[in-house]
């Protein structure tokens, strides 16, 4: 079983040899659970990336599912999000190498996107404006 310095390593053997031809939105749902919530909202966020190969190309939906509950531990909200990726790689790859870099590479190009989709839905839906990690959650290697 890999570790996350293992992928880490292994993704960035990857990231060098791929270039992003295309990247877009496919998915989004927001449900506003509780109108009128306590501030200081919690949340549980979880990321599920998935690898294609589709010709010569390597397809990445990365999925994000977020579920917030305000401070009095009422559910408040619920998100979910695909983005995909398509990416032309320079060289062929193995699948631990391609997967390694869906789970930390991929996500390093969406999360910035995902990031602004939330905190905006949330400022429209009348909730304090959401803001996620800089960086996206570390695959769980367990």
């Amino acid at each position: 079983m890999a570790n996350v310095r293992d992928l880490k390593q292994r993704s960035d053997r990857v990231t060098a040899g791929m270039s992003l031809i295309d990247f877009r939105l496919r998915h989004v749902q927001a449900d506003l659970r509780l109108l009128i919530p306590d501030a200081d909202l919690e949340l549980w966020p979880e990321v599920t990336p998935v690898m294609t190969k589709v010709d010569n190309f390597i397809v990445y939906d990365v999925n994000y599912y977020l579920t917030a509950q305000d401070a009095k531990g009422h559910k408040t909200v619920d998100f979910s999000a695909t983005f995909t990726m398509v990416f032309d790689p320079a060289r062929e790859y193995g699948d631990e190498d391609l997967e390694a870099f869906g789970s930390i590479g991929a996500l390093s190009v969406a999360h910035p996107y995902v990031r602004e989709l939330f905190h905006s839905l949330t400022s429209r839906m009348g909730l304090p404006p959401l803001l996620l990690e800089v960086m996206p959650p570390e695959p769980d290697v367990s």
